[in-house]
């Protein structure tokens, strides 16, 4: 283990700990109604108008793996958000909105896969966090829902909303999938595997081409839409750390792709992410098209986030010191241009093509972005265990 992973790992760690934690854990959430709120202003008062549903996914994950780390106990939080918090997206007829107002009325309507997929993780997380055998009856009737709200079983996959709009994106995919290894990994059945073997196949038959991985596609899942040439190199990095995440896991499952096939498809997504996707700052790009050029040279902070976790994942295959730099010095990017010139235990969550601050307060969904990656770094470098 180099150095410089171990004080990286350290770095994040005491930021996730001592600020963002407590931070969030006190002024994000309303223990009267159980929800966490959108944001944070500049001056770390809540922001609520309107609120998505995401978020309350993405905060009861945050806070059920930091109490399972013993890092911040947010047991309450995440289980008073999911008993509580997320019946206020009930629309009346069962199904999850896209976001909220302040006094509950429903601001967009709008039922997405991609919120119910990062249900699905929150309610994974939950059965983890409490062993509860009620989430993970509520995992199984969150993907049926899944499947009956949105399967193609034409074209496959899963349409983006419902009813199905003319734009489909391999994003909800991803946390999907990403989903499908968590319940993989926490539930006695081998059904979540063989859900993520299906995935990942359509994975490859359908988003991952030769040089790059394709966003955007039609109604049909063909990349004919006039979006389909916008790239997101985040998205590039993201998919690196899910199928490194998903070797390891299906190496014991039938019907898996061998580490060989696994290791090809990273290699296309880290060769185009890695020659197109980084600005003059070195920070990743938000957007290019699909001939690597710059299409957004702005760059969120998630996007450095993922390109963390590849790095992670790449050292874990390799240990190499170019790598262990790498990591290092994207953690400095990530403090340098986000974290240290926001308020204590919040960020900056988009820099411009120079490195300056664009936006003024912090979303809340962005801190399910940091904390994936820094207890990754964490556990890689052995930092921060439960004593």
């Amino acid at each position: 283990m180099h150095i410089e992973v171990i004080k990286a790992a350290q770095r994040c760690h005491r930021w996730l700990v001592s600020e963002a934690l407590p931070h969030w854990g006190s002024q994000g959430f309303d223990r009267e109604r159980g929800l966490f709120a959108e944001g944070l202003d500049g001056a770390g008062q809540p922001l609520w108008q309107p609120t998505r549903f995401r978020v309350q996914s993405r905060q009861i994950y945050v806070f059920s793996h930091a109490t399972l780390l013993g890092w911040y106990d947010g047991r309450t939080l995440a289980e008073q958000a999911a008993r509580v918090g997320m019946g206020h997206f009930d629309d009346g007829a069962g199904l999850g909105v896209f976001s909220i107002n302040r006094d509950d009325s429903i601001a967009d309507a709008s039922v997405c896969s991609y919120e119910y997929a990062f249900a699905l993780l929150a309610e994974c997380w939950l059965y983890r966090l409490s062993g509860d055998p009620r989430w993970q009856q509520q995992a199984e009737s969150r993907y049926q829902a899944i499947e009956q709200l949105f399967a193609d079983p034409l074209h496959g996959g899963f349409h983006s909303s419902r009813p199905p709009g003319p734009l489909r994106s391999q994003n909800p995919h991803m946390h999907l999938f990403e989903a499908l290894l968590v319940a993989a990994e926490s539930f006695d059945d081998v059904i979540w595997q063989q859900r993520a073997n299906a995935l990942y196949r359509l994975f490859c038959q359908r988003f991952l081409e030769p040089g790059l991985l394709r966003e955007f596609f039609d109604d049909a899942l063909l990349a004919r839409h006039a979006d389909s040439r916008l790239i997101d190199p985040g998205h590039h990095y993201e998919w690196c750390w899910l199928l490194a995440r998903y070797r390891t896991l299906a190496c014991r499952w039938e019907d898996r792709p061998t580490s060989a096939e696994i290791d090809e498809a990273i290699g296309i997504l880290t060769r185009f992410a890695i020659r197109h996707g980084h600005g003059q700052t070195g920070l990743v790009l938000d957007e290019l098209t699909d001939d690597g050029q710059p299409h957004r040279d702005t760059s969120r902070l998630w996007c450095q986030t993922e390109h963390l976790k590849a790095l992670l994942a790449a050292y874990e295959r390799r240990g190499d010191a170019n790598t262990a730099h790498q990591i290092e010095a994207s953690v400095g990017r990530i403090f340098h241009y986000y974290l240290s010139p926001a308020q204590p235990g919040q960020w900056i969550d988009q820099v411009d093509s120079e490195g300056k601050p664009l936006a003024s307060y912090a979303p809340a969904s962005t801190l399910y972005h940091l904390f994936v990656a820094f207890s990754e770094l964490a556990r890689v470098a052995g930092v921060g265990n439960r004593e």
